[in-house]
C-alpha cells in the first residue's frame, strides 16, 4: 500500500493520493506500523456512517497469488448483497475493469493476454478460495471486440467453505 495510488473524485476534483505516508517494520517481532495519510481521514472515519464498506474475511484472500484476484473479489463481494437465491452477476465496461484492477493502458494490451494472465487466474483463485464461486464468464463484444465482461456468482455456504480449505 505505500506505493498505491488512491484516486477520488469529489466536488468536480481529481485527488491523487498514497494509502500511506509511513511505514516501520519492527525488524524480528512480525508488527508492522502503518500511518494513513492525512487527506483520508475523512473517509476512514466516516465509513460506518455512509455503510459504503465491503467486508470480507482476510483468511479468504490471504493465499491469493495474483494481485488482480483480490481486487476482483472486493468488486464481486460488493455486490453479493443484492443476490436473490445465493446467486448475481456483476457487468464491467472492459476499460473500467482495466481501470479499477489497477492495469496500465498499456499492460496486457491485447485483450487475449488480459484474459490468460488476468482474469482466468483470478476466477481460478477466488473460486477456488472464497465463499464466492465464479460459475461463469461472458464476454460482451461489438463486432470482434471485447467491451465488456459479466460474472456470474454464487455464494457458498459456510459448510462449503470449509470443505474447499481442507482439501
Amino acid at each position: 500500500l505505500a506505493g498505491k495510488r488512491l484516486d477520488i473524485s469529489r466536488d468536480g476534483k481529481e485527488i491523487y493520493v498514497s494509502w500511506l505516508s509511513y511505514v516501520e517494520y519492527v525488524e524480528g517481532s512480525g508488527i508492522v506500523k502503518v500511518e494513513f495519510h492525512k487527506s483520508l481521514k475523512p473517509y476512514l472515519l466516516k465509513l460506518q456512517e455512509y455503510g459504503n464498506f465491503t467486508k470480507y474475511q482476510i483468511n479468504h484472500v490471504v493465499n491469493f497469488k495474483s494481485q488482480y484476484s483480490i481486487r476482483l473479489y472486493e468488486l464481486l463481494k460488493q455486490k453479493a448483497f443484492t443476490a436473490t437465491e445465493k446467486k448475481f452477476s456483476r457487468c464491467f465496461e472492459i476499460g473500467n475493469f482495466r481501470s479499477t484492477l489497477g492495469i496500465a493502458v498499456n499492460e496486457y494490451y491485447a485483450f487475449d493476454n488480459l484474459r490468460r494472465k488476468v482474469i482466468e487466474p483470478a476466477v481460478k483463485e477466488v473460486s477456488a478460495n472464497t465463499d464466492l464461486e465464479i460459475t461463469d464468464v461472458h464476454y460482451g463484444k461489438t463486432g470482434r471486440k471485447v467491451t465488456d465482461i459479466t460474472f456470474d456468482v454464487e455464494i457458498r455456504q459456510a459448510d462449503e467453505i470449509q470443505a474447499l480449505q481442507l482439501e
